[in-house]
């Protein structure tokens, strides 16, 4: 990852790119900073023991995209059994802007993944998702279907992702709930109203489907996620 201290610098709490021993492939700034670590750092663990750099937090500063201001990011790289590492990443500023991602690591594959998961009891619903950036959602019982980005990465629940697709499409369709559904002028006196449009219905009925199925009362359906990188898994 490249974020990782050598044990000089480790020692003296700094990284100082003047002293060849504090160097890193990428650690390219001209100015020493600060680093921080919590108690699962490990320090001095040999290459027999296991891989330096796995499940270790490490704390840097960076600019909030809301604010501007400088915060930390926390980041630890993962090594899911059975999958592969993943990398996560998490921002909280004291503006209350908050930003979680995950990005795979390791080598590009040389095939995508296509995961199909039927839902069928309460017990699906708790199943843990690690859903990459580059990932696309379709669910063939409601018509839905999400490109590759539409969502980002994150990981979460089967119902946590349901909620996260309804509170996406609500963000992105203001028109489509509220007043402006219930009630449309036929005119610009603003005295008479027809009824709400056919692809409103529609719409808010979508809605009331995905959060009947996050909620346990739709079963079975099925979720499929669509990974040409292969950074995704259930």
């Amino acid at each position: 990852v490249g974020l990782q201290p050598s044990r000089d610098a480790t020692e003296v709490g700094t990284i100082d790119d003047s002293i060849p021993s504090h160097k890193n492939i990428v650690n390219v700034s001209r100015d020493s900073h600060s680093i921080e670590f919590d108690d699962r750092i490990i320090v001095n663990q040999t290459a027999d023991e296991g891989e330096i750099g796995r499940d270790e937090v490490v704390t840097f500063s960076t600019s909030c995209p809301n604010c501007h201001q400088t915060t930390e990011t926390n980041m630890c790289m993962i090594d899911i059994p059975h999958f592969k590492e993943v990398i996560i990443m998490s921002l909280d500023c004291d503006c209350g802007y908050k930003s979680k991602e995950i990005k795979g690591g390791g080598s590009i594959p040389a095939f995508g993944t296509k995961i199909t998961l039927t839902v069928k009891d309460s017990r699906d619903l708790s199943r843990e998702v690690l859903k990459s950036d580059t990932s696309g959602v379709s669910i063939p019982d409601l018509d839905l279907e999400l490109d590759e980005g539409s969502l980002g990465g994150m990981y979460t629940t089967v119902e946590g992702l349901l909620l996260k697709i309804h509170d996406r499409l609500v963000v992105a369709n203001p028109f489509g709930i509220g007043d402006s559904v219930i009630k449309n002028h036929t005119d610009n006196d603003g005295g008479s109203f027809s009824g709400p449009k056919d692809e409103h219905i529609k719409f808010n009925a979508l809605l009331t489907k995905l959060k009947g199925m996050a909620a346990g009362g739709n079963f079975p359906f099925v979720v499929i996620l669509s990974d040409p990188l292969s950074n995704s898994f259930v």
